[in-house]
């Protein structure tokens, strides 16, 4: 949670800043954003077998077991160097740059998940299916497109419950370098793929090789549709760190006129044709009433019915008429296009109160089965927005809110100015924070967030004197408790000040009374890790940041760093390699990964690495100094190992 926020173990006041240079940044990002790239990949698909009928059975505790599985299936994927690229519903798409760590990260997943499928009545078993395959890829973003990621699909779509399938091209990169069984499954035509694929399956114990079943399945019609995208959602609500991380997108309207915050309140206007003919209206009106039938499967969703919007279609009225007409706080809307055998469904969701536009996405389709098409389209929305959705209602319950809706409209601007971590931004947030506090002095997260600010800008050098920042941030985080004693993100505000205190001992009382005041504060682990990490008692870190890593899906970075200098620290420098490698895939400009990276790789052996590791610290902070950093270590003897490797890096 709160980790997200400070560099690992970083020592008070012993770095500064890169200058800023966002324009430059972000000038940069467009040019390299709108040039086509590619690719080669292996590319990882997985999802549930039985997923609705589990689901159906029992939706809670298959929810439970997933929000479970999937952290220790992220966790492999991160410690094999891989990417997740997407998840939605029970599916699962990652890439890795080496079709070895592809494999064995598909192996591990399956045996780790088998035993834990011991646990669990027969019937309650989540089984997932894995297909790999090495494919070019066109880069989009943070997505992937092409052939091969579509031939991943399709193999995970043939594999057995438990199973791993993998093309040919996998199989040639692989087939002498681990020791698994292979058994040719012959060549196999695979949907919207020209050219038959190569199949083998991965016999992870490859004396005991049985037949297998291939079984070509259609995809899920409407019903299984609404249980998936209820999964992703729901998945995603128990998962989601509290309102304090502040590194999500959210955005949030005054109270005066939205609905209760009980249930979101959506409208799914008719979506326009513009196709020819005007016949086509069937299919744009069959996605608008799916989404609607769809959305209407979520508990905590209320969705205007479709004889309420049908009044609106070919109309022009804007997203604040729409609010009130409707008494929603969210409306979906978008158009569809059909040329030939193809088309193209457009999808927006808005901000209704607001009129901002809080996500679009563009979907293209090959129709061979109109009915098949539509119930896909619907599940890729579906599934998309009920996780932005998702995010941004636990966003808005989450926060403690203030009668004063100017206080409280500084404090989410502050809040959002805030998570671009820079100098300047965190200078900017702290006077949105003091206007909130100004507009109402009883305004207890307004102080927390306030205590925040002073923490980073301690932290990070931004502070002339950063002892008297963290005894600001200390004094604001008890004023924010003596307001509302059940405020958690003041409590790890506190937490963080007695760490650099080393008075670790009131540190972890801290994180007990903020998991007490938010049980479902998910970052718990990874501040637990890192206050135990600086005790000197890292033995302890590394089993409470593993199970970090095993219960978080989406793991901030520095729960990465603090596992690995705890590795570090207990001369584990291959383990610390690996976990920061994986990372730095997913973070590749986060400062905090690099640091005990270039220590280890120094005492591997692993010079130029080592070096490489170094450059890039000075390149994300030119004014690091060695010799001042680990201050919060209590042990001694930890400040001197990790200053040691880096002095042996070159810093």
């Amino acid at each position: 949670m709160i980790a997200e926020f400070w560099p690992a173990c970083m020592p008070v006041g012993a770095m500064m800043t890169a200058p800023d240079s966002k324009v430059a940044r972000e000038t940069d990002q467009l040019a390299e954003a709108n040039a086509p790239k590619r690719k080669l990949a292996a590319i990882l698909s997985a999802d549930v077998k039985e997923f609705s009928r589990l689901m159906e059975a029992d939706e809670e505790g298959t929810l439970r077991t997933l929000m479970t599985y999937r952290a220790t299936i992220d966790a492999l994927i991160v410690r094999h160097c891989g990417r997740i690229v997407g998840t939605a519903g029970d599916g699962i798409l990652a890439e890795f740059a080496s079709p070895v760590e592809a494999a064995r990260c598909a192996t591990e997943v399956q045996d780790e998940l088998a035993q834990r499928n011991l646990g669990l009545p027969h019937d309650r078993h989540l089984e997932f299916r894995v297909g790999i395959n090495l494919g070019d890829v066109i880069i989009e973003g943070t997505d992937l497109f092409g052939d091969g990621v579509n031939i991943a699909a399709r193999l995970q779509a043939l594999a057995d419950p438990g199973g791993i399938l993998i093309s040919g091209g996998i199989y040639d990169q692989i087939k002498t370098k681990l020791p698994f069984g292979f058994k040719f499954l012959g060549q196999q035509k695979v949907k919207n793929i020209v050219e038959p694929v190569r199949i083998y399956r991965v016999e992870r114990h490859p004396t005991h090789v049985h037949t297998s079943r291939i079984t070509q399945r259609r995809w899920r019609r409407a019903a299984a549709a609404a249980l998936l995208t209820l999964a992703a959602g729901w998945t995603i609500w128990q998962l989601m760190p509290p309102l304090a991380s502040g590194l999500r997108d959210f955005v949030a309207a005054p109270r005066s006129t939205l609905p209760g915050l009980t249930r979101a309140s959506i409208a799914v206007l008719p979506f326009v044709n513009q196709s020819t003919p005007a016949a086509d209206d069937y299919f744009s009106d069959g996605i608008s009433e799916d989404l609607i039938a769809t959305l209407g499967k979520f508990s905590n969703v209320s969705v205007t019915s479709w004889n309420a919007v049908a009044a609106y279609k070919g109309a022009a009225a804007p997203p604040q008429q729409l609010a009130r007409d409707l008494r929603v706080r969210y409306v979906v809307d978008g158009n569809v296009r059909r040329s030939g055998n193809r088309i193209r469904v457009t999808a927006r969701l808005s901000d209704a109160e607001r009129g901002t536009l809080l996500w679009s996405e563009r979907y293209d389709e090959v129709i061979d089965d109109i009915f098949a098409v539509q119930d896909n389209i619907t599940r890729r929305i579906v599934s998309a927005m009920a996780i932005r959705v998702t995010y941004i209602e636990q966003e808005r319950a989450s926060a403690k809110q203030t009668s004063n809706l100017s206080a409280y409209d500084h404090y989410l601007q502050g809040r959002q100015i805030f998570r671009q971590f820079t100098r300047s931004t965190t200078l900017r947030a702290q006077e949105l924070f003091e206007k909130a506090i100004e507009l109402d002095p009883n305004y207890a997260e307004a102080y927390a967030a306030l205590a925040l600010t002073y923490v980073k800008a301690a932290e990070l050098g931004w502070a002339l004197r950063p002892h008297q920042a963290l005894d600001r941030a200390h004094d604001l985080a008890q004023t924010a408790l003596r307001i509302n004693s059940s405020t958690e993100l003041a409590r790890v505000v506190l937490a963080v000040f007695y760490t650099y205190r080393q008075q670790y001992e009131l540190a972890l009382a801290e994180l007990e009374r903020a998991l007490e005041a938010n049980p479902n504060y998910t970052g718990n682990h990874g501040d637990r890790g890192w206050v135990l990490l600086s005790a000197g008692r890292s033995g302890e870190a590394i089993t409470i940041l593993e199970e970090a890593l095993r219960f978080d899906p989406k793991p901030v970075p520095n729960t990465f760093g603090n596992l690995a200098m705890a590795y570090y620290l207990n001369r584990r420098y291959e383990d610390t390699i690996v976990t920061l490698e994986g990372a730095i895939g997913r973070y590749p400009d986060h400062l905090p990964l690099y640091i005990p990276l270039a220590a280890a790789y120094a005492e591997a052996g692993r010079t130029d690495d080592a070096k490489r590791a170094a450059a890039n610290v000075r390149r994300l902070y030119p004014f690091f100094a060695a010799d001042q950093y680990g201050e919060s270590f209590r042990d001694s003897a930890d400040r001197e190992r990790i200053r040691e490797g880096l002095r042996k890096a070159g810093l």
